[in-house]
């Protein structure tokens, strides 16, 4: 999740829902009580001790491990792959995202005008945020890390939206890069802090629709899905589209899906 995240095309959301463990891992942190947080500061240790054990650390700590630790293992490597195999590379993610969303679509449930309409919505907002190209003056001032982080984290909770590509939007994504190789821990730190404080708030909202309406949700996920790919076409079709490669690309990136789904399958 987090090597798909670091990288403007594909999120780490849909390698969630790839892997099958979306569901679990949003209401894992929707599922954290705040106040914990509150009885900290406060010195309620008592009651801080109950809400702690209730947060899933057997789940929740290596995920968050792979996901701290995956830029670092990845960054050089997917410098290398865009630099010098950029259309296969997309369409290898494009491939991964038309898959992710097939099996996504097939968990919607009933189909009626609603689904059909919250669909149509998802693709609309997918695609137009991936055409929205006009904030790329922001300020490159070590403290609006926060924000940018926070901003980044929400939409690695979204399927289609990468956390880099909200980066790259903002005009920040080679900041971050180039913070990741060098290893400047004040600017990590602080896209980190707006990162947990992102992740704790959005992902609540995120729950609560996949509790109360989880075949709306799952529509509106498929047609964010969808919308996105406009990204990887783009940037497929900037860095040779007629050649045929991209073409074994999208479908490695289709048969990695089909075979993670086969591998981590529920068995009876």
């Amino acid at each position: 999740m987090g090597g798909a995240d670091f990288v403007p095309g594909i999120s780490g959301g849909t390698v969630a829902l790839m892997l099958g463990i979306y569901e679990r891992w949003v209401f894992a942190l929707g599922d954290i009580d705040l106040s914990l947080f509150v009885d900290l500061l406060r010195r309620r240790n008592q009651a801080a001790k109950q809400k702690f054990f209730l947060v899933p650390f057997g789940f929740l700590l290596p995920l968050g491990l792979g996901l701290m630790l995956a830029p670092f293992a990845v960054s050089h490597g997917v410098a290398f792959l865009l630099g010098r195999h950029a259309a296969f590379t997309y369409a290898f993610f494009m491939g991964l995202i038309v898959a992710t969303s097939i099996l996504i679509f097939k968990r919607i449930g009933t189909f009626n005008w609603q689904t059909w309409a919250v669909l149509v919505l998802g693709a609309a907002l997918g695609y137009g945020l991936t055409g929205f190209s006009g904030a790329a003056a922001l300020p490159h001032s070590k403290p609006f890390f926060v924000i940018y982080g926070s901003l980044a984290i929400c939409a690695m909770v979204l399927p289609g939206i990468s956390g880099a590509f909200i980066l790259y939007l903002l005009g920040q994504y080679e900041v971050m890069v180039q913070a990741v190789q060098h290893v400047d821990l004040e600017v990590m730190g602080l896209f980190g802090l707006g990162a947990v404080l992102g992740i704790l708030s959005f992902v609540r909202g995120v729950a609560w629709l996949l509790k109360k309406f989880p075949g709306l949700t799952m529509a509106g996920l498929t047609g964010l899905m969808l919308g996105a790919l406009r990204l990887p076409l783009l940037h497929i079709s900037q860095h040779g589209f007629n050649q045929g490669w991209p073409v074994f690309g999208l479908v490695g990136g289709m048969g990695l899906v089909w075979g993670a789904t086969f591998i981590f399958r529920p068995r009876p």
